[in-house]
């Protein structure tokens, strides 16, 4: 076994759902990097994969390509089998595992946590878990990381899902041209937004500050110093 890289997946994909899949292209992300740690892949978990590809696979939601990305296939698991508004709209964290169970099969030692500490997050991403969180993007407009400068939300809240790499999680020390040194914890961050689509768009995954992502993911639950997440299992050899 050895620690898989996690795959960059953008979430604007041409399908017509691709501004709310964000929580869809993340957990797919840890699931993929669950599967290549484990020397598997999606494709190797189903019974077959070709007609799981061929049931998915139509025109009606808009795929511009003749095969589904990976969120166009979760979000039409979506669109059948969850309840309005999460069947086209943005959708939870449990739902979005449960829609990755249903076509990849389950990953044994995932699971959710709610209303935690910032330090759990960071505790299981050290130990080598991906991570799936929702952060209020607002958070981000006006810094180098910010990847939709025009998203503001609904009801005082830009709720946005990020993943973070197994292990994407590091003191980070500089100095500047002053001769100053610096440090900082950052989290490595796959932003399904950051696609550097236009010129001003920055391309993921990129690190961020913890204390950037830790106020995003207080921000969307309006609980100072906690989160919500899910997890994959530990992806260390």
């Amino acid at each position: 076994m050895s620690l898989a890289a996690m795959p960059w997946r953008p979430q604007k994909d041409g399908s017509t759902y691709q501004w709310v899949n964000c929580s869809l292209v993340s957990v797919g992300r840890v699931w993929r990097q669950a599967f290549g740690s484990f020397g598997r892949t999606p494709a190797s978990n189903l019974a077959s994969w070709n007609s799981t590809i061929a049931k998915y696979t139509t025109t009606t939601l808009g795929w511009s390509s003749k095969l589904p990305t990976m969120a166009s296939a979760l979000r039409n698991w979506c669109v059948n089998n969850l309840a309005s508004p999460q069947n086209t709209g943005g959708v939870s964290i449990p739902n979005s595992f449960r829609a990755a169970a249903a076509l990849w099969g389950a990953l044994t030692g995932s699971g959710y946590r709610w209303d935690v500490a910032f330090s759990t997050l960071t505790t299981y991403v050290a130990a080598g878990h991906p991570v799936h969180v929702i952060i209020d993007y607002r958070v981000v407009h006006n810094t180098g990381y910010d990847a939709s400068p025009g998203f503001s939300g609904q009801a005082s809240v830009a709720r946005h899902s990020i993943a973070i790499a197994a292990g994407g999680y590091r003191l980070h020390t500089w100095t500047d041209s002053a001769g100053v040194k610096h440090s900082r914890y950052e989290l490595l961050v796959h932003d399904p937004l950051a696609d550097h689509r236009l010129s001003y768009i920055p391309q993921g995954p990129m690190w961020w500050p913890a204390s950037l992502v830790a106020k995003g993911a207080a921000q969307s639950i309006g609980v100072s110093g906690y989160c919500e997440f899910g997890f994959g299992p530990d992806c260390t050899p």
